[in-house]
């Protein structure tokens, strides 16, 4: 599946979804989002002035202070009150979740422990401009599967992760530092390159005098 990052759309400052708000959608048998859901989206929409233009899709680490709510929180609300003076069966599509990868690996590992899916999570792969890929599979034999220690070991570490995901100074942060670390290693480079090469040329220099010593030694003239 190729799943939206919340921190690279217009869900940017929606709450992150969480194991309880899934479970109640499935022990309500939801089929469609609800008014919370729907009023949330709207009064949160974001977009990014992103190099001269407004987009409401965007590359994670982008500068937050690039990063504005649209003006709907009156909209949203007025639509929500008469849609409960006069309720219709009117679809409105949304996201109903928001995730960020650390977010959803959470929830869905918890899923497969309390075995309300049947299913593994082989594994979430970040790198897409904002969104992430996971692959689920065929859940192992019981004794395959992991123990509980190291499911709440595991649990433990996710939980650490979304609070650092949910930072977006954070994240804004890890962009800049790796852009200024991956500069340094292009100059570090460029710096062994030309000390190689100095290297290889000293080395030629002492071989040849090392020649000429030798050959003055061993002169009889």
């Amino acid at each position: 599946m190729a799943i939206p990052d919340k921190r690279g759309c217009f869900d940017y400052f929606r709450p992150l979804s969480s194991l309880a708000q899934v479970l109640e959608a499935d022990f309500t048998n939801r089929n469609r989002p609800t008014r919370a859901q729907i009023f949330e989206r709207f009064s949160l929409h974001a977009r990014c002035n992103y190099h001269g233009r407004e987009l409401i899709g965007f590359p994670i680490g982008a500068d937050p202070d690039s990063i504005h709510p649209f003006e709907t929180l009156e909209v949203a609300f007025n639509e929500w009150v008469a849609f409960e003076r006069h309720p219709d069966d009117t679809y409105v599509d949304t996201h109903c979740w928001t995730f960020t990868p650390a977010s959803f690996e959470l929830i869905v590992r918890d899923l497969i422990f309390l075995k309300v899916i049947q299913l593994e999570l082989m594994e979430v792969v970040e790198g897409g401009e904002n969104e992430f890929y996971v692959h689920l599979g065929k859940p192992p034999s019981e004794g395959a599967r992991h123990s509980r220690e190291d499911f709440y070991r595991k649990r433990a570490e996710l939980m650490r992760r979304v609070l650092d995901e949910s930072s977006p100074s954070l994240a804004a942060q890890l962009a800049e530092t790796t852009s200024q670390l991956q500069s340094q290693n292009a100059h570090y480079q460029t710096l062994l390159s030309q000390k190689e090469t100095q290297l290889v040329r000293a080395e030629e220099a002492r071989a040849h005098a090392e020649y000429r010593v030798e050959t003055m030694l061993n002169s009889k003239s």
